[in-house]
């Protein structure tokens, strides 16, 4: 259990530490005792639980101790740690700050427990003989925490990391959760998939989770209502819960799988499977986000699906004749796309039925943009199984829309050859997928470890291909 305890008084501290080794000898206590020191303290790490007396100094050691002080301190602890309970001891002299902490103090199944704690609770500093039953409601659920068993299979998780995962298997019924983490990806945000058992070694859920920011997790979590549910029940896995609390600033999303799914899309077309049933499979998945109608669109419109108009100056010095490029205008089928559709983000099942996961990009986009996507992924993702590959030579490159010449040599010929038919089949016509992969490629530009070379050849042969029509 870590705990910050903001209390300038010797007496106090001395009867909070009593407290606090009652139930739990082994915790991890930072004590301080003025505004400068606990904001530096909540910013740096992560807490279970704030202890909090309003009344403190500006400094270690001033005399200037002020309930407005404590209150800046609560306020910063919402912005920071937005889902750390809090404790505020409090005094008459801060009777006037009370109202707008109260407007904190919703009820929250925090750690899992199946019993609501308030997100801030208030107690009298006058009355601490009766606080170890107030502080005993916190302290209980946090320990039970620990009961749950991770098997992390050398996997680092941060303090946030480890306490959502906690948090789920136990509101889930496990005691034990086996984590296995889903590539590196560019994001912040990690995920990872869970084995989640109970106290009978019976198997609870199979699950995915992303963790990241409360912003990424809450836009993942509307994207999900309002796109994901329009797809067949099988597409993905079904969301289990959003956890918001109880990690600081941090927040996790969980769905539940099938059994299996330990292959991904790229180990599946690396261990020589049928990479056509598999694309065909996405595409009869995908088959309702595509839009029958089309509209027009400039190739400046689908560019900056991918990159941002400040960016694209950043890397305008490699492809000169893009400016000109961009003021095309073209007939596309403009409908919904993963958005990041490479090979981590398809996972197969048992049966070998694809599943998606990853739900952040999700977003109006041109028809073929995620069959595109996953071709060039191959390539362009850290993950990807021929990022270091010889093929296709800068020649090949600069023929990608001619299969014949573009496919010699390739090591995954049918799974390419899928891709690009999915592709031409959902799209209003070849400059759309063209026009797509100039997008995705000239987003590849902004990395600096980026096989350069091989996108500005790709690049030429994106560009040949739309000129052919």
């Amino acid at each position: 259990m870590k705990l910050l305890i903001v209390e300038d008084e010797d007496l106090y501290i001395n009867v909070l530490k009593d407290i606090v080794s009652q139930y739990d000898p082994k915790a991890e206590c930072s004590f301080v005792q003025s505004k400068e020191s606990a904001l530096g303290k909540i910013e740096g790490e992560f807490f279970d639980l704030i202890l909090l007396d309003l009344n403190i100094p500006t400094v270690n050691g001033a005399q200037d101790g002020d309930p407005a002080h404590g209150h800046a301190v609560f306020a910063q602890s919402r912005v920071v740690a937005p889902g750390t309970p809090v404790i505020v001891l409090t005094g008459s002299s801060a009777e006037e700050f009370i109202p707008s902490l109260v407007e904190h103090s919703n009820k929250i199944d925090v750690w899992g427990e199946g019993a609501p704690v308030q997100m801030v609770t208030f107690h009298a500093k006058h009355k601490l003989d009766s606080f170890p039953m107030v502080f005993g409601t916190y302290a209980s659920q946090i320990l039970k925490l620990k009961e749950v068993e991770l098997k992390r299979n050398g996997i680092e998780l941060s303090d946030s990391e480890d306490r959502l995962i906690r948090i789920f298997t136990r509101q889930f019924g496990g005691t034990k959760a086996s984590i296995f983490q889903i590539g590196g990806g560019l994001s912040s945000a990690k995920v990872f998939r869970l084995n989640i058992t109970n106290s009978a070694g019976v198997l609870v859920h199979h699950a995915i989770c992303k963790i990241g920011s409360p912003e990424t997790i809450k836009d993942e979590d509307i994207r999900y209502k309002n796109y994901v549910a329009r797809l067949s029940p099988e597409a993905t896995p079904r969301l289990l819960a959003v956890l918001e609390h109880g990690a600081k600033k941090t927040s996790g999303v969980f769905y539940g799988l099938a059994e299996g799914c330990e292959l991904n899309a790229f180990n599946y077309v690396d261990t020589s499977k049928n990479p056509e049933q598999l694309i065909f499979r996405l595409e009869s998945l995908l088959n309702r986000w595509v839009n029958p109608g089309e509209s027009r669109r400039s190739v400046q419109d689908i560019r900056r699906m991918t990159l941002n108009d400040n960016k694209y100056q950043e890397v305008l010095q490699y492809v000169p004749w893009s400016d000109e490029f961009e003021r095309h205008p073209i007939q596309v089928r403009w409908g919904v796309s993963h958005g990041d559709l490479h090979g981590l983000n398809i996972l197969i099942s048992n049966n070998d039925f694809p599943v998606l996961i990853d739900y952040g990009d999700i977003k109006e986009s041109p028809s073929c943009f995620d069959p595109i996507t996953l071709e060039l992924s191959l390539f362009f993702h850290p993950d990807g199984p021929l990022k270091n590959s010889t093929w296709p030579t800068n020649l090949q490159a600069s023929n990608w829309g001619d299969l014949t010449v573009y496919l010699n040599g390739c090591p995954y010929p049918d799974f390419v050859r899928s891709c690009r038919q999915w592709a031409l089949r959902i799209a209003a016509g070849e400059r759309e997928v063209a026009s797509v992969a100039y997008a995705y490629l000239m987003r590849q530009l902004k990395y600096p470890d980026v096989n350069r070379d091989r996108v500005l050849a790709l690049l030429t042969g994106a560009k040949a291909y739309y000129d052919q029509t």
